[in-house]
């Protein structure tokens, strides 16, 4: 029988070789953590802050990295822990105002203005007109808190041509005085019609929101009135020929456009160019004389 022989190796080798092992392994697990963090780190930038190329529209990440700012706040420790008997404090808290009319026609008194000015001109051209058929008198009856008086039948007819307002006096809680002026176009009985002067008469509106209501019968007023200015120069006066040829083409062109013919009359210089009169004639054969500047 033959003896077994058997190596001998010291426990200190041994043990020296797990050393080894363990070292690289804490290694490998180090570097591996490390990667995963930069690869973390950089998906992130490359998300937050993507940039488009100028010519081929490839996105890339910025390559500056801020250092992160860190930020502390201090929360104070709860005060009913520590006083258990003080009751807690309430804040009053006033309720939304409610704003009345007034208050409304103060914020906004230019639509309150123009309802005003808008009655009283309907107001105005039913009031002046005489049609004959009597609808535009219940129109006016019914317009007016209190009954009109009837004018006797005289037979005559009046149309009213037009009618602005070019003064409104604000009487406060929503009433306006509206003075408005009309010309009418009027008829004696039988007789023919004939454009009548500019008039003028002062209407009361109260508004209320977009609703107007006249107040009362109109009150004769001032008509508005003109005043003379330096006159320019007259039809027949201005050398046509001192103007410049494409400056009075450019009046005549601009004038057909109106009109269905122009010739030019005269041209006087301005400050910016020339004032070119025209004699415009319209589809009815009516002819109007117009000036028109002509700057260069």
């Amino acid at each position: 029988m033959e003896a077994e022989e058997f190596e001998h190796i010291p426990w200190s080798t041994l043990v020296a070789a797990d050393d080894r092992s363990r070292l690289r392994m804490y290694y490998l697990a180090a570097g591996v953590v490390v990667a995963v963090a930069l690869g973390f780190a950089v998906a992130r930038l490359v998300t937050a802050n993507p940039q488009v190329g100028p010519a081929t529209g490839e996105t890339f990440a910025s390559t500056t990295l801020e250092a992160p700012v860190v930020t502390t706040s201090v929360v104070p420790p709860p005060t009913t822990a520590l006083v258990a008997d003080t009751p807690p404090i309430t804040a009053a808290v006033d309720a939304p105002a409610l704003y009345s009319e007034a208050d409304l026609m103060a914020v906004a008194p230019d639509a309150a203005e123009a309802t005003a000015t808008m009655r009283a001109e309907w107001f105005v051209t039913d009031f002046f007109t005489i049609d004959g058929d009597g609808a535009n008198r219940s129109d006016v009856d019914e317009a007016l808190p209190a009954r009109v008086p009837q004018a006797p039948d005289a037979g005559a007819a009046s149309y009213v041509e037009w009618a602005r307002t070019h003064h409104v006096e604000p009487l406060g809680g929503g009433r306006f005085k509206v003075t408005v002026a009309f010309r009418s176009i009027a008829a004696p009985p039988g007789g023919e019609y004939r454009r009548q002067p500019v008039r003028a008469v002062d209407v009361v509106v109260a508004v209320d929101g977009p609703h107007a209501a006249v107040e009362d019968l109109p009150a004769p007023a001032d008509a508005p009135e003109w005043f003379e200015i330096e006159p320019h120069s007259g039809l027949g006066e201005g050398d046509l020929a001192l103007a410049p040829p494409e400056a009075v083409a450019t009046a005549v062109a601009q004038a057909r456009e109106w009109g269905e013919s122009a010739s030019p009359l005269s041209a006087s210089p301005t400050a910016n160019g020339w004032r070119i009169v025209v004699m415009v004639e319209d589809t009815t054969g009516a002819s109007w004389p117009m000036a028109i500047d002509v700057g260069g």
